[in-house]
Order: structure tokens, then sequence, then C-alpha cells
């Protein structure tokens, strides 16, 4: 019964997830104004910057090496989601305008913003890894106001992923 829920969970997540990938733009961020509007927690997607990038590959293979000398065990779905660096200046710029956005729809609604629009300087970066591949999955950095706990499974587009690293480990 519990197996079954979580199945239909993921396949609602993946059906849902699956319509913000239209919302990534080539050259910038997509904005989901707010998070739960499609049961996730990411603010904005923005592209990867390379150092982002390789900071995310170094977090990534230190996991998999430790996965491969059974120090960690394997994830449970198969992509993992680990913390990059936080979002860069121009990344910061677009989340601003995305809050704006999100804020004149809240005054619209007559509703306050919600909790989850959070400072700027409290962003965090995730990106997601296929575990089979070891390769990112798309060129995406998903924009949080707060880090899922190591071990939760969140949806990041149509990518089930288990979070496995912050920047403290």
């Amino acid at each position: 019964m519990a197996i079954s829920n979580r199945s239909n969970m993921r396949v609602r997540r993946f059906l849902v997830a699956g319509f913000a990938s239209v919302l990534l733009f080539l050259n910038g961020c997509a904005g989901f104004y707010g998070p739960h509007g499609l049961g996730q927690f990411v603010l904005l997607i923005c592209k990867i910057t390379p150092a982002q990038q390789q900071d995310a590959q170094q977090r990534v293979n230190r996991y998999f090496t430790k996965v491969a000398n059974r120090q960690k065990p394997r994830p449970w779905v198969r992509y993992v989601a680990v913390q990059t660096l936080d979002p860069n200046e121009k990344q910061k710029e677009k989340y601003i305008k995305s809050r704006a956005a999100a804020q004149d729809k809240a005054a619209t609604e007559g509703k306050p913003l919600g909790a989850e629009w959070v400072e700027p300087s409290q962003l965090h970066c995730i990106m997601v890894f296929d575990v089979v591949t070891e390769d990112s999955v798309g060129t995406g950095c998903y924009v949080v106001g707060s880090l899922p706990k190591v071990g939760e499974t969140n949806t990041y587009e149509s990518f089930p992923a288990e979070f496995i690293a912050t920047s403290a480990e």
C-alpha cells in the first residue's frame, strides 16, 4: 500500500513537473510564480555557470566514489541532487524579477507573498545528476530558498532526485 502511494505520487510529480520544462528559457531563468503551484520548492531555474557545474561535478564525484567504496548507500532513485555554488548576481537579478512578478500576482489576488520567496542572500542552487551515467541532467541550476534534508527526494522538472550533498559535506 505504501509503495503504491509513493509510486502514484511519483507519477503525479512527473506529470506536473513535465510542464515545468516548457518554462526553461535557453539563455536565462524561468520563474514558477511560487514553488507550490507545481508541487515543488524550486523558485527558479537558471542556466548553470561553468563554476557551478564544476563545483557540483566535484561533489557528486565524491559521492559516487563513496558509494563505490560502500561508504554511502546507493540512492533509491535514478537521479541525485547536490548543492552547488549559490546563485551569481545575474541569477539573483532574475530571481528578484520573478519575486516581483509573484508579489504583483499575490497583490492582485489580495494575498500576501508566500514565505518561500526569501531574500536573495538566502538563495541556494541545486543540480541534478543521473546515477547511471554520472552526468548532469540538463543545463539547469534549480534555485531554492531552503535546502532539502539529505536523503529527501524532490522533483526537479521531471526528475525525482534524492538530495545527497550540501556545501557543508
